[in-house]
């Protein structure tokens, strides 16, 4: 979650391409080389990898917990997700960037996926992590657009438009711009050449994976495999690096999507991405499984237990400071100074989570989602 925030702060939760040129002096000079640099090789593509990854364990506890009660979730499920989906349509209209409603589209086909075998569920990951979904997009549009969002070149006029409106316009001509051309350029983004929605169902699917193996039940029990999955990873890593420069330098200079080298170059960085998740992940299970490191991540516990009203509000305040809306910042700040004030809100909205969650048993947003998924109100406040 705190590294989703850092990464939306310095692209100014703008959510698109921007036009050539518009940012590049915000963005030169070493301190803003070392916080892009940062961004790149440990949060931009990871982290929401992560949170793809904790949703698809969520949902394999969530249907376990149903199936060991007797009971039928699939149903309330779905009807969670349509909740969701609501929810995610109304932050998209601050932030296009927003990802909740991908989430609510993606569980659905979620669902069988509990009853298959492991074997079934590996062969798909594989499938998707593979690149083979975009590769048959590629030979259906090329580089282009599978929407027609026009958004996927930074010189088109939709990109020149939407810059616009952020930098000149008011709120209801952003969202006027999310709710048509802007969720078609998301799903441009996610079902296209890029293939994050790809990306994401695969990673709900190792979450699935997971709780089904009961990884998380003993974590000091599987140390000895943890470390030897990070060096292995490592190696991968290094690997998925090389060859995507060599796919993405043999493609284009830029890279052309358009081609077969640009959907290699696109599928082993999103491998790359993958190694590097995974030893994310490994390295947070060898320090929480010491004292010190429970005690030291414990005091995200609240941060983490109120993620959906954290990662709205963030949004919102993100787009108030910098649109032309709110305070219009967008164009006043580089990238270092973005980065330290992502910072300073993950702190804030860590203080905020552990005061709230000592009077409520839920952040905001969740307790509504919750109202909503069992159709009745629910106690929220702590006797």
């Amino acid at each position: 979650m705190a590294g989703i925030v850092l990464v939306h702060f310095v692209e100014r939760f703008i959510g698109s391409p921007s036009p050539p040129e518009v940012l590049a002096s915000l963005q030169s000079g070493i301190p803003n080389g070392i916080v892009n640099g940062f961004i790149f090789l440990i949060l931009r593509g990871k982290f929401f990898a992560l949170f793809s990854f904790l949703f698809g364990l969520s949902f394999f506890i969530q249907m376990d917990n149903a199936s060991q009660r007797g009971d039928a979730y699939q149903g309330r499920f779905i009807w969670r997700m349509v909740l969701l989906f609501i929810i995610g349509f109304l932050h998209h209209l601050f932030y296009r960037g927003d990802i909740l409603t991908i989430y609510a589209l993606l569980a659905i086909p979620l669902i069988p996926f509990f009853n298959l075998s492991n074997r079934v569920i590996w062969v798909v990951i594989i499938f998707l992590f593979l690149g083979l979904p975009k590769l048959m997009i590629q030979q259906l549009v090329g580089g282009g657009s599978l929407f027609n969002a026009g958004f996927m070149d930074p010189e088109s006029v939709a990109v020149f438009n939407y810059w616009n409106t952020l930098t000149t316009g008011n709120w209801s001509d952003v969202a006027y711009l999310n709710a048509g051309s802007g969720f078609l350029a998301k799903l441009d983004f996610q079902f296209t050449v890029f293939g994050r929605g790809y990306l994401t169902f695969a990673f709900f699917l190792m979450g699935l994976w997971i709780g089904r193996i009961n990884y998380f039940r003993d974590l000091i029990a599987h140390r000895t495999r943890t470390r030897n999955l990070i060096f292995i990873s490592l190696g991968g890593f290094l690997v998925s690096g090389i060859l995507t420069g060599l796919f993405f330098n043999k493609s284009g200079n830029p890279p052309d999507f358009g081609n077969v080298f640009g959907i290699l170059g696109l599928t082993f960085y999103d491998l790359a991405n993958l190694f590097t998740t995974i030893i994310i992940i490994g390295v947070f299970v060898l320090v929480y499984i010491r004292k010190w490191g429970e005690k030291l991540l414990g005091h995200f516990t609240a941060y983490g237990r109120m993620a959906l009203s954290n990662y709205v509000f963030q949004s919102i305040f993100g787009t108030f400071l910098l649109y032309n809306w709110g305070v219009g910042f967008i164009t006043k700040w580089q990238d270092y100074e973005l980065f330290l004030i992502g910072i300073l809100v993950i702190f804030i909205q860590i203080m905020i989570s552990k005061w709230w969650l000592k009077i409520y048993y839920y952040g905001p947003l969740e307790w509504l989602w919750r109202c909503g998924t069992k159709l009745e109100r629910v106690p929220l406040k702590r006797k």
